[in-house]
């Protein structure tokens, strides 16, 4: 890989932050065709073929949703699931769309509507605002109604943990895959990755494709660039805790500005 060394006054840092996969050490020893949803590769068949998804994220579960009905089997490996609300899909009629294209205002009404709607499901993640409890039974609801015959699927699904202290997923096609005949859920730990296979506490499962949804390096806040300015930013922020004035610069490097500095980005 080429590397390159750059010498600069000022340095604004504005790559983003889901971009670099996490793809955990352990998983290199996985010998067949190993892929991650954040760098995903067309040429991986996965259809008719033993698949291991690792993860509860949203990029898991939408793959999950998808995959289930075409793999000979998928194997969901999960350590904490997600809280899951039904989306709100429509479509527009006709008349509505002339509204939004000729009548002045409609759309900008629309618009405002649509953030006073999001602004209005703040206290949601508030601790044990009455919001938060309504949005938890909603959750849960949809959940029941979903799973409505496996009372073992469905507390495995349902988090511990309240509401909002991960991102919330919007589906209505994962809780149906889940109980696809040819999907199995396994909320054990793994503890082993073999050329073939993973073991968790378990047994040990054979693995055809395996799919990692283990997120992204958002705590490499620059990578794979390294920034050093005054000090080693990075290294500073890992030894002692991520600190920058309004998100934007740190007095461990005055002289680097970030869009989306520490503590900023949310996840819900």
């Amino acid at each position: 890989m080429k590397t390159e060394e750059l010498l600069f006054d000022l340095v604004i840092s504005s790559p983003g932050v889901l971009r670099v996969p996490n793809v955990p050490e352990e998983f290199k020893a996985f010998k067949g065709p190993i892929v991650h949803t954040g760098a995903w590769d067309s040429s991986v068949t996965w259809q008719d073929k033993i698949v291991a998804v690792i993860g509860s994220g949203s990029s898991a579960i939408q793959l999950i949703s998808e995959l289930a009905s075409k793999a000979k089997e998928l194997h969901s490996y999960q350590r904490k699931p997600a809280w899951v609300v039904p989306r709100r899909q429509f479509k527009f009629p006709k008349f509505i769309q002339n509204l939004f294209a000729f009548v002045p205002l409609v759309m900008l009404l629309y618009r405002w509507f649509i953030f006073m709607d999001r602004e209005f499901f703040y206290p949601v993640f508030l601790h044990a605002t009455r919001l938060s409890r309504l949005a938890t039974w909603f959750s849960k609801r949809h959940t029941k109604k979903q799973i409505p015959n496996d009372d073992k699927l469905r507390e495995d699904l349902t988090p511990d943990y309240r509401l909002g202290c991960k991102r919330i997923i919007v589906s209505n096609k994962y809780f149906p895959a889940m109980q696809l005949s040819n999907v199995k859920l396994h909320r054990d730990p793994i503890i082993q990755v073999k050329p073939h296979s993973l073991v968790s506490t378990n047994g040990e499962q054979n693995v055809e494709v395996l799919i990692l949804g283990t997120g992204f390096r958002v705590q490499d806040f620059f990578a794979p660039m390294e920034v050093i300015g005054k000090n080693d930013v990075l290294k500073a922020w890992k030894t002692f805790k991520p600190i920058s004035y309004l998100g934007i610069t740190t007095s461990v490097s005055p002289n680097l500005f970030f869009l989306l500095g520490p503590n900023t980005v949310l996840s819900t």
